[in-house]
C-alpha cells in the first residue's frame, strides 16, 4: 500500500428487518433490475477478490449478521459504489402478543 494514497471504504453486507423469515424476489429500486441469488460462500469470495472492484450490485446472498445475534442480512456483489434501494417482499417471524 502506498502511503499516501485514498482509501474508499464501502461495506457489502447489509441488515434485514428484525423478525426476518424469508423473501422472495429481490430488485434494484432505481431500474428494477433482479439481482442473481448466489451462496454465501460465491459472492464472498468474489468480494475478496475484488476482480472489478465497486459497481451496481448483481448478486446477493443470505448471509448471517457478523454480531452473533442471530439476524440475517444479504451480502452483495460487487460492493455497491453508490447508495442504491433494494426492493423486496419478505415474511417475518409472528409477534407474540400477550393478553
Amino acid at each position: 500500500m502506498a502511503a499516501g494514497a485514498a482509501y474508499a471504504l464501502r461495506r457489502s453486507h447489509y441488515g434485514l428487518p428484525a423478525g426476518f423469515r424469508s423473501m422472495g424476489e429481490v430488485y434494484l429500486g432505481a431500474t428494477g433490475v433482479p439481482l442473481s441469488q448466489s451462496s454465501p460462500s460465491d459472492v464472498h469470495a468474489l468480494n475478496a477478490r475484488n476482480l472489478f472492484g465497486a459497481g451496481q450490485p448483481r448478486l446477493y446472498a443470505m448471509v448471517g449478521e457478523a454480531d452473533g445475534t442471530g439476524a440475517m442480512a444479504v451480502e452483495l456483489y460487487p460492493v455497491p459504489d453508490d447508495d442504491y434501494t433494494l426492493d423486496f417482499v419478505y415474511q417475518r417471524h409472528p409477534v407474540v402478543v400477550e393478553t
